[in-house]
Parts: structure tokens; C-alpha cells; sequence
């Protein structure tokens, strides 16, 4: 799994490096998902989603500040003895957090609703 995004979203982590991400993609972190979570628990929702479909062990996780992106790309590459896939979703990012995708709000807000109806 690989979450790539604008800088905007990885800033802090950027200047903790010395980077500003501007020069070219910045591979932030490269690892197992069981680390990815610790290190990033609020931010990998999609890529620590895989890891409990794919299995916690068998998922690699790379998170990559990108300046050529203006959105937040998730990419699923899988390869088993029938084939390989890959997968890419485009989501803008939320005005009020860069780090996580707008429909990230939307898909909460729908299955709340799915559950427990219409707000009162």
C-alpha cells in the first residue's frame, strides 16, 4: 500500500527532516503496517484497512509527500499465484485536515446514517 500526498499534508513531518517536499517526492516512511500504525495512526486509515483484509504481516506500507500530486492517492498493489492488480483512488483532500481525504467525512456521515438514521 502506498499513501502519497501534497507536502501540505506531511508538513511537520517535512521540517523535522530538514525537507520542505518541494524538490521532488519525499518517501516519509517505508515499512511494515504494524509500524505504519504506531507511527502514523491518525493518517493510514486506508492503507491499515488493507493490512487487515490483506493480513497485518504481508502488508508493506509507504507514506510519500509528493509535490507533482494535489490530491491524496492511495495505491493497492497486489500479487498472488492467479495475477496481479493495482489499484489507485483519487480523493481530494479535506480543507480543515490535509492529512486525511474529504470523503473521509462523507463516508462516516453515511454510515452513521446507514445505522442509526436520520439525525434527530
Amino acid at each position: 500500500y502506498t499513501s502519497r500526498k501534497p507536502p501540505a499534508a506531511w508538513r511537520a513531518e517535512l521540517v523535522a527532516l530538514g525537507r520542505d517536499g518541494d524538490d521532488g517526492p519525499v518517501i516519509l516512511f517505508e515499512g511494515s503496517a504494524p509500524d505504519a500504525a504506531a507511527l502514523y495512526p491518525k493518517n493510514l486509515n486506508a492503507g491499515l484497512t488493507v493490512a487487515l483484509a490483506a493480513g497485518i504481516e504481508r502488508t508493506r506500507v509507504r507514506v510519500v509527500a509528493d509535490p507533482a500530486v494535489r490530491e491524496n492517492i492511495h495505491e493497492i498493489d497486489v500479487t498472488s499465484a492467479a495475477g496481479r492488480a493495482h489499484l489507485r483512488f483519487e480523493n481530494a483532500p479535506s480543507p480543515h485536515n490535509p492529512k486525511t481525504s474529504a470523503i473521509t467525512a462523507f463516508s462516516l456521515a453515511a454510515t452513521v446514517m446507514r445505522h442509526f438514521g436520520p439525525f434527530q
